[in-house]
């Protein structure tokens, strides 16, 4: 077999692209240090990145989330926190996934898992019921090899032609970063105490916000800030709980393979964050905060593959099977952000204008819609769920309401994507709430970790079987005219007479670069073979 019976090549393959979800219902039970439980105010999740296990032809999601509950104790009504682990999975049966090459090289891909619907049920004074809906959205791509098969005579591989078809092909690789701790201290002046005595910390939470990402050879650095937030309780049951915030730096190196190949165009790099867990202790300088965050990001490139377009021998006959594959050819890969401004009336979510606000959270809800615009614009649009932690000086009242969202940002080169594939990661980096009037008002920072494929297909040659059989020849002393039909090729006139496109094409003085153009033959009335 010489050089030109070549059928392999590499190339991106989707195998899983949708979203899942899974409802997850358990009961905990507070230590005995803890207080009984007298109310609920919130409760809220964070869901940790998935880890993906492949076994078996199934993939399997797993990971884990932390419930956040804050509560008023059922003694005096004074306000606690206590953090409850949990853990979820999703299993994947084989058959749901895209047929796939047996040499499987890489698999990568972001997988981004959130918590909705969360409820809290007092059961016993010190025992709860907790349900929630984990949803997760999965977009895995995998590197494979595409072979193929040559068999039967193949003795005679002078005779052979090939037909070499050219596509682009989409490469995307990615990861997640190892945990991350990031350190951070407030001293008590800072916080408003002189001292450690007077308060009681309550909770923290924290949310990434991604700055800057720089590809290197084999890892992606990934800066930005930890928007902390933390609730303190003074011991003077006069003193209402606070709230204090905190912008922590940080630095992440997550590592991933290279791009496999030298000449791929780079399109861009997303990222996104989550922060699982931050802990508070005290000393005698003041408040010390650890946060563990975890980075996902991708890398996005386009590069070319040949693959074999069409095959047939002058001396054996050749009988061949096709199979069609659809590549997805990456055509951005960013991060983008937008702060939406919104309010709602007081009345309508059963607040005053005399309450003070502690604490907000917000999250996009699950329904977001997107498009690509004729003249090339990406419009992300969809709803975010605000909730919010109001003080009327007496007790914490929750409360919560939903505002619409709308992304618009132009897309180079995209006007004229036909089968756009659009993954988007949302998070929230930041949120502020405050009375005015008789309207609350908020000012959400949400931000997209934005995928823009395209889909294009190609027919490539999968098994080719070579049988005997006698030469055609053509007797230098006569002269064969072909007289080609409409939309007959040059490859298509050759592969007919088992001749050789480059040799009709100098008999008959054709300027023709690609033997199967549709036009390789439209000026030619007859074709001397």
């Amino acid at each position: 077999m010489n050089e030109n019976l070549n059928g392999r090549f590499d190339f991106t393959a989707r195998i899983f692209d949708r979203a899942e979800t899974c409802d997850l219902s358990d009961d905990y039970t507070l230590p005995d240090y803890m207080p009984a439980i007298g109310r609920v105010i919130s409760c809220t999740a964070t869901v940790a990145p998935p880890t993906l296990y492949l076994g078996g032809g199934n993939l399997e999601f797993a990971g884990g989330i932390r419930y956040r509950l804050l509560y008023e104790s059922a003694e005096d009504s004074s306000l606690w926190c206590y953090e409850l682990p949990g853990e979820y999975d999703f299993l994947i049966p084989a058959d749901r996934l895209c047929d796939l090459p047996e040499d499987l090289s890489e698999l990568s891909g972001i997988s981004d898992a959130k918590a909705e619907n969360i409820s809290a049920r007092i059961t016993a004074p010190r025992r709860l019921t907790i349900k929630s809906k984990i949803r997760l959205k999965s977009a895995l791509c995998c590197r494979s090899v595409f072979e193929t098969k040559f068999r039967g005579d193949l003795n005679n591989t002078d005779a052979i032609r090939t037909l070499e078809g050219v596509a682009a092909c989409g490469i995307v690789i990615g990861g997640s970063s190892t945990p991350v701790v990031c350190h951070d201290k407030i001293t008590f002046s800072e916080a408003g105490f002189t001292d450690n005595s007077n308060y009681r910390l309550i909770s923290s939470r924290g949310n990434v916000m991604i700055s800057r990402m720089e590809k290197s050879t084999s890892s992606l650095d990934c800066r930005g800030e930890l928007n902390a937030t933390i609730i303190l309780s003074s011991e003077n049951p006069e003193d209402r709980p606070r709230k204090i915030t905190r912008k922590i730096p940080f630095s992440v190196e997550i590592p991933f393979g290279d791009y496999h190949d030298s000449a791929a165009n780079h399109i861009g790099l997303r990222a996104s964050g989550v922060c699982p867990n931050i802990s508070m202790s005290t000393d005698e300088e003041g408040i010390n905060l650890e946060a563990t965050i975890i980075i996902s990001a991708e890398a996005a490139a386009t590069s070319r593959i040949t693959y074999l377009k069409d095959i047939y021998s002058r001396k054996a006959d050749c009988e061949t099977s096709r199979t069609s594959l659809v590549l997805p050819i990456p055509q951005a890969c960013f991060n983008g952000n937008v702060t939406i401004s919104s309010s709602a009336n007081l009345s309508d979510i059963g607040l005053d204008s005399g309450m003070r606000i502690l604490d907000c959270i917000a999250h996009a809800t699950p329904t977001i819609e997107k498009e690509i615009t004729t003249d090339g614009k990406l419009i992300i649009s969809g709803k975010l769920k605000i909730n919010v932690i109001a003080d009327n000086g007496a007790e914490l009242i929750p409360s919560e309401f939903e505002s619409p969202f709308k992304y618009v940002t132009e897309i180079q080169n995209c006007k004229n994507i036909h089968n756009p594939v659009i993954d988007v990661i949302t998070a929230i980096s930041d949120i502020k709430c405050r009375i005015d009037g008789g309207k609350l008002t908020s000012d959400c920072e949400l931000c997209f970790a934005i995928l823009l494929e395209n889909e294009v297909s190609i027919n490539a040659i999968s098994e080719v079987n070579f049988t005997s059989a006698e030469e055609q020849s053509i007797s230098l002393s006569k002269i064969l005219i072909c007289y080609p039909t409409l939309g007959e090729t040059l490859w298509d006139v050759a592969k007919k007479y088992r001749s050789d496109a480059f040799e009709i094409a100098e008999k008959n003085s054709l300027s023709v670069t690609e033997y199967d153009d549709p036009n390789s033959l439209s000026n030619s009335k007859f074709i001397i073979i």
